[in-house]
């Protein structure tokens, strides 16, 4: 044992080699070191006040079916932490991704020539930012997003003049980002143009903007050759288009826009349009939803494709400004919330959960409401669920709701310790899609946490019995 802890005088060299080595480092960099310790302080303390992690109305779609509204790319990563791990792990790996993408922007800077501290001012928004810490809580893709974004900039940009490698390379990267929000598709205009410009003589820029386009392709062309073989739908989504319309109604004149007969219901009116865009993609009243309603998907989809390029044709300037006046409000000092925005407290941190009487809420004794979101009785019933979910978007997950419905069972608390048998097992992982640690997911509502009752799969609650049982598949 003493052999084994003596170091010889070359180790102990070597070793305080080491330590001499980061400490000069660290005083190198010590303002971008300063706010990296910032930034996870700021990430321990989300970890520990909002566990295991912030679920979005959204989230829903990357734990069972998205049904074409968005890419799942982000299913991937997701289902292969899950799978070893729960969904604190998850959020412990997004806010390690954000560190990540702060590290890589300042070294990528530093190398590049630019000033250590201009350098270190450029990842304090990653680092500091209250948005940027709560996305990544969130079981949401725009972590992973981001980090496919600047990985394949820092793949194109480690060099003056990228190689045909990290051509390729960065390519394929940023081309994977489409298939966690389809949003990515745009990248490769501003990456192709980049080396048009930075690529060297015409022949050499050419070619490589045609393979950073055809390596772009690639991801894209995989994920929607698989979405064919399992939906019979070539496409990353059906999103894009409903998204454009909310941009382009909101933005159209109406009056004199011309529209075929089949489309004009399309064009909402100006109390509509003062909604915001938001609402015209998926308000109940919005003028597309008889549309969806009434026609199958892909002739509407069709229509509202025609619709969106009808507008952009004829009134390209009314379509500019609103973007320009949209693209304004990420620049401002404060944010709030516009008359036709989406509430701004969808991506806030919730400082109390949402209580509806005479259901418990936060007066009532220990008997009734237990520490840790162990709730012996129903929360709010079926009807509730979707107002608790319009007020409070994100919220601390150890919200419960126990119970839906009567039948669901009382959700008492079981015995401590106690585990599912065999049976009960069985029934819990026989209807389930995919959701690993203790939680239950609705298809239209939060998570829930807690140990409740089993139930069969004609209930309309999800139960979970401990960490290693994925929860049923709600009936709606």
């Amino acid at each position: 044992m003493t052999a084994l802890l003596s170091r010889t005088p070359a180790e102990e060299h070597r070793r305080g080699g080491w330590r001499a080595s980061w400490a000069g480092l660290a005083r190198r960099n010590w303002l971008a070191v300063i706010l990296l310790a910032a930034g996870l302080a700021l990430r321990v303390l989300a970890q520990v006040s909002y566990r295991p992690a912030l679920f979005y109305i959204d989230t829903a779609r990357y734990l069972y079916d998205a049904q074409g509204m968005d890419p799942v790319g982000y299913k991937g990563p997701l289902r292969a932490i899950l799978f070893v791990a729960n969904f604190g792990a998850v959020a412990a790996i997004q806010h390690l991704l954000g560190l990540a993408m702060a590290v890589v922007i300042y070294v990528l800077l530093v190398r590049r020539g630019v000033s250590r501290w201009l350098a270190a001012l450029a990842i304090a928004p990653v680092l500091l930012d209250a948005y940027q810490v709560q996305s990544e809580q969130a079981i949401m893709p725009g972590t992973w997003f981001e980090a496919l974004i600047v990985a394949g900039l820092a793949i194109l940009l480690w060099q003056p003049r990228a190689s045909w490698r990290a051509v390729v390379a960065g390519g394929i990267v940023l081309g994977t980002s489409a298939t966690f929000a389809q949003v990515g598709e745009a990248l490769i205009l501003p990456a192709a143009i980049y080396l048009l410009v930075a690529g060297g003589g015409w022949r050499q820029a050419v070619g490589k903007a045609a393979a950073l386009c055809a390596a772009f392709a690639l991801p894209i062309l995989a994920y929607c050759t698989g979405s064919f073989l399992i939906t019979g739908d070539f496409f990353l989504s059906h999103s894009g288009v409903t998204s454009f319309y909310g941009r382009m109604a909101a933005a159209a004149d109406c009056a004199t826009l011309r529209l075929p007969s089949a489309e004009r219901g399309m064009c909402p009116s100006p109390a509509q349009q003062a909604l915001g865009p938001d609402w015209l993609e998926y308000g109940d009243g919005s003028p597309i939803r008889p549309y969806y309603s009434n026609l199958p998907r892909d002739e509407t989809d069709r229509l509202i494709a025609d619709f969106d390029r009808r507008v952009l044709t004829q009134q390209p300037q009314r379509v500019a400004a609103a973007y320009g006046r949209d693209a304004a409000k990420v620049f401002a000092l404060t944010r709030t919330t516009s008359r036709d925005d989406t509430p701004i407290s969808r991506w806030q941190f919730q400082t109390a959960y949402p209580y509806y009487p005479p259901r418990p809420h936060r007066t009532s004794p220990p008997s009734q409401i237990w520490l840790h979101g162990l709730i012996s009785g129903p929360l709010a019933p079926k009807g509730m669920v979707s107002p608790m979910i319009q007020k409070s978007s994100r919220m601390p997950s150890t919200t419960i709701l126990s119970s839906m419905s009567r039948k669901a069972g009382t959700g008492s608390r079981p015995p401590s310790g106690s585990r599912p048998t065999r049976r009960q097992h069985g029934l819990l992982t026989k209807h389930t899609q995919y959701v690993k640690p203790n939680i239950a997911v609705t298809k239209e509502s939060l998570p829930c946490l807690g140990n409740l009752r089993p139930i069969d799969k004609r209930s309309s609650t999800g139960t979970i019995l401990d960490n290693r049982v994925s929860s049923i598949d709600i009936k709606i």
